[in-house]
């Protein structure tokens, strides 16, 4: 059981270092960002903190004892209903921000 709290501690810190590589490609080699890639990287700063908040979670309650399954319950689903929330938000910035504009 410990070995599957500990893939779903590592999982967010993946997940946040993803983002953050992600937020560091942003732009054009001259340095011009679109209005896309503004509100991109506030989005992938949120979900940056938003991940390491739950791998810290999630590292915290490897060490608890059993009285601690609720807890894990509550916070799994909260973290796995996140995910389609942020591709829904990340659907709506593309639609919204992307004209087609090139730097």
């Amino acid at each position: 059981m410990r070995v599957l709290g500990f893939f779903s501690a590592l999982l967010p810190f993946l997940a946040a270092f993803y983002f953050y590589y992600e937020r560091s490609l942003l732009g054009f080699p001259d340095g011009h960002k679109t209005e896309l890639d503004e509100v991109h990287s506030v989005f992938f700063l949120i979900l940056i903190f938003w991940n390491l908040i739950f791998g810290f979670l999630f590292s915290f309650l490897i060490f608890q004892k059993r009285n601690f399954r609720d807890v894990n319950r509550r916070i799994t689903i909260v973290y796995i209903l996140s995910v389609p929330i942020a591709f829904a938000i990340e659907i709506y910035l593309r639609s919204v921000f992307d004209h087609g504009t090139g730097g």
